[in-house]
């Protein structure tokens, strides 16, 4: 997608019309990640109950129940129910304590092993990511580069180092996506592992570790694609609006 150019007006004193965006963009990133939390507790069960009652179709003669499928399904129902909850609060009222909550929320749908779960994940960490910085320094820099985050036009976030649009749900810290990108690794050697050792922690085997580590790696490397190449664009900013680097992000 080509970069898109427009020359408008930034702001970078207008403190409430910031705050108003970033509360906006992480309701909105809220509510993505609760659906795709909610579609994928409906999936799960629903894949489960078919099983139990109709038995396994023969080309999925890999999978049986063992009794372990009905906690999984609590599981994915509790945390969907977290999710719409958070959401719900972010609407109502935002605070660092949201945040808090949102990286629970991000740590629970990555540890579930599923593609929505753990997207919807990535977008929780993002949310609580900004809602936490901005209530606590009063300053937003997007997690890719440091740089200091500011109101373009009146309706979008611009990354005023890069000139590229922000995305909340998408913009993460840059350590988080190069933890993404070992996890992927790790995730694909243990999840071979199975055909050459049978090793296991607990419940889970080491490939289902591994399958865990496959799964988020992909999601929090993936993030940073799809923000370049849908959701973000270059715009083209007075030749005024400076940014103070100072602080990066780690």
């Amino acid at each position: 997608m080509g970069p898109r150019e427009r020359a408008m007006a930034v702001s970078n004193s207008g403190g409430d019309l910031l705050s108003q965006i970033i509360k906006r963009d992480v309701a909105k990133a809220a509510r993505g990640a609760a659906l795709l939390y909610i579609v994928n507790a409906i999936i799960v069960i629903l894949f489960d109950l078919a099983i139990f009652l109709i038995g396994t179709p023969f080309f999925l003669f890999w999978v049986r129940l063992t009794g372990f499928e009905w906690i999984l399904d609590s599981f994915a129902t509790v945390i969907a129910l977290y999710a719409v909850a958070a959401f719900l609060w972010a609407r109502h009222k935002q605070g660092a304590g949201l945040g808090v909550h949102f990286y629970i929320l991000g740590l629970l749908g990555l540890t579930a092993g599923a593609l929505l779960f753990s997207w919807g994940g990535v977008q929780f960490l993002s949310a609580g990511y900004w809602l936490r910085q901005y209530h606590k320094s009063g300053v937003a820099r997007s997690g890719m580069d440091g740089g200091e985050v500011a109101v373009y036009g009146n309706q979008s976030l611009v990354n005023q180092k890069s000139s590229r649009l922000v995305r909340i749900g998408y913009d993460i810290p840059r350590s988080w996506i190069k933890a993404g990108a070992v996890a992927f690794v790790v995730g694909i050697v243990l999840y071979y592992s199975r055909y050459l050792v049978q090793a296991s922690f607990g419940l889970i085997s080491a490939a289902g570790i591994g399958w865990i580590l496959l799964i988020d790696g992909i999601s929090l490397v993936g993030s940073l694609f799809v923000q370049r190449m849908y959701m973000q664009g270059y715009v083209r900013l007075p030749p005024s609006a400076g940014y103070d680097d100072r602080t990066q992000p780690s």
